[in-house]
C-alpha cells in the first residue's frame, strides 16, 4: 500500500446521491424455457456525500459493481429510487447529466484500439460541449497533465501504453466533463503493486484538491482502508455494515466483516455455501454466530458509534 502522506480535508455530509430501498432483479434462465428473477440488489439505502470517497467492499458476486452501475443509470432499478442532488450553486465546470462518470477495471478494454488516446478523451468534449478543435486540443493536454501524463500521450494508441499510463488516461477521460462523482470499479486490481500505489494516490489527490466524490469498488481491504472515508460492506446484494473506514476496520460488528478481517490476517474464512436465506439474513447459512431467527427475519439497522451501522441480530 502507498505510504505518501496526503492532507485529509473535512468531507461534506451533504448527500450527492440518495439511494432508497433499491431493488434490482435480473431475469435468468434459458431463452426457450422458464425464467426466474435473480435479486442482485436487495433493499439498499445509502447516501453518497459530496466530496467523499466511499468504498463498496465485498467478495465477488456481492453486488458492488451492479450498485455502482445502477448509480449511473446503466441498470434500471426494479423498485426503489436513486436520486442525484443538483449542485448548490451553478458553476461553469458542472454539466448536469454528466456529473457522474465511470472508470473501469481493465483500462485496455475500456478504450477503442483504433483511436488514439487523445481522440478518446476528446470525444465527450466534441459531442457535449461547444468547443473549437483548438480548445479541445488544449483541454486534452490539460486533462493529461492533471493525471500525470505528458501531452504527447494524446497521440498514442492504447496498446502503446502501460497499464498504469492507460488507467491514468481513463481517469483523464472521466474528468473531461467535470463530474461531481466518479465510480471506479476495481480500478487498480489489474495493475502492478507499485503502479497501483500511484493510481490510488492520484485518486486521493483529485478527491482532496478538486472535491470530486468517488465510489470505489474493491475486494481489497488494504485499498479501502488507505483510500476511503467510509466503507459499505456488501454481501449478496445487501449492505451489512456501513461507517467510517477506521471504525469498521478496527471494530467490525457484523460477522461477515469480521470474516473478511480474519481472512486478511491469514486466518481461514468460514467455508462458503452457495445459498442464501430467502426470508432472513443473507449471511445466515454461512455465519458461525447465526441464531434461529437469522434464517426467518431480516435484522434491522443498529447504530454503534458515530455514523457506524450494522445489520445483525448477534453482532461480534
Amino acid at each position: 500500500m502507498p505510504h505518501d502522506v496526503i492532507d485529509v480535508l473535512p468531507v461534506s455530509t451533504s448527500p450527492l446521491i440518495r439511494i432508497r430501498d433499491a431493488v434490482l432483479e435480473f431475469k435468468i434462465g434459458k431463452s426457450w424455457g422458464a425464467k426466474r428473477d435473480l435479486r442482485v440488489l436487495d433493499d439498499i439505502s445509502l447516501d453518497v456525500n459530496e466530496g467523499e470517497i466511499i468504498a463498496l467492499l465485498g467478495e465477488s458476486g456481492s453486488g458492488k459493481t451492479t450498485l455502482g452501475k445502477a448509480m449511473l443509470g446503466l441498470h434500471p432499478l426494479t423498485s426503489g429510487s436513486i436520486a442525484v442532488e443538483p449542485p448548490k450553486a451553478a458553476s461553469s465546470r458542472r454539466h448536469g447529466a454528466y456529473d457522474l462518470q465511470m472508470v473501469f477495471q481493465d483500462p485496455l478494454s475500456s478504450f477503442n484500439p483504433r483511436f488514439t488516446v487523445g481522440s478518446s478523451i476528446a470525444l465527450p468534449l466534441r459531442l457535449q460541449l461547444k468547443m473549437s478543435e483548438e480548445q479541445i486540443s488544449e483541454r486534452v493536454a490539460d486533462l493529461l497533465s492533471r493525471v500525470g501524463l505528458n501531452a504527447s500521450f494524446a497521440h498514442r494508441h492504447p496498446h502503446e501504453m502501460s497499464g498504469g499510463q492507460l488507467q491514468r488516461a481513463a481517469i483523464a477521460r472521466a474528468l473531461a466533463l467535470s463530474p461531481r462523482l466518479i465510480v471506479a470499479d476495481e480500478a487498480v486490481s489489474k495493475l502492478d503493486v507499485s503502479v497501483r500505489a500511484q493510481i490510488l494516490n492520484l485518486i486521493k489527490s483529485l478527491n482532496r484538491s478538486e472535491k470530486i466524490a468517488f465510489v470505489f469498488i474493491t475486494h481489497d481491504l488494504g485499498v479501502a482502508q488507505f483510500l476511503a472515508d467510509r466503507v459499505a460492506v456488501m454481501y449478496f446484494g445487501r449492505i451489512v455494515e456501513l461507517g467510517p473506514v477506521d471504525q469498521v476496520m478496527d471494530s467490525p460488528r457484523h460477522p461477515y466483516t469480521t470474516m473478511l478481517m480474519n481472512a486478511r490476517k491469514g486466518e481461514a474464512p468460514v467455508a462458503e455455501e452457495a445459498k442464501r436465506s430467502a426470508k432472513g439474513c443473507n449471511f445466515a447459512n454461512r455465519c458461525p454466530r447465526a441464531l434461529g431467527k437469522c434464517h426467518d427475519a431480516r435484522p434491522e439497522v443498529t447504530a454503534c458509534g458515530e455514523d457506524h451501522e450494522f445489520w445483525c441480530f448477534n453482532p461480534v
